[in-house]
């Protein structure tokens, strides 16, 4: 696997995982929710993260309080 590609799965309460992978090199995040017998996959989230503005935001929420 590549080394760039980080991977964690979760089981969840009912019994089917939850996939979250993320591409250091192009900071892709995706998230699945994969039915327990694997027959259903559901890619919820799918979204290139921009570090910088994500962090800006949380900054400015911080010092408004909203």
């Amino acid at each position: 696997m590549n080394p760039n590609i980080k991977q964690f799965e979760i089981e969840t309460k009912l019994g089917n995982t939850l996939n979250i992978t993320f591409n250091r090199e192009s900071n892709l995040l995706i998230v699945d929710l994969i039915e327990k017998s694997g027959a259903v996959e559901n890619q919820f989230i799918w979204r290139y993260i921009d570090e910088n503005a994500l962090l800006k935001e949380a900054s400015g929420i911080a010092q408004h309080g909203t």
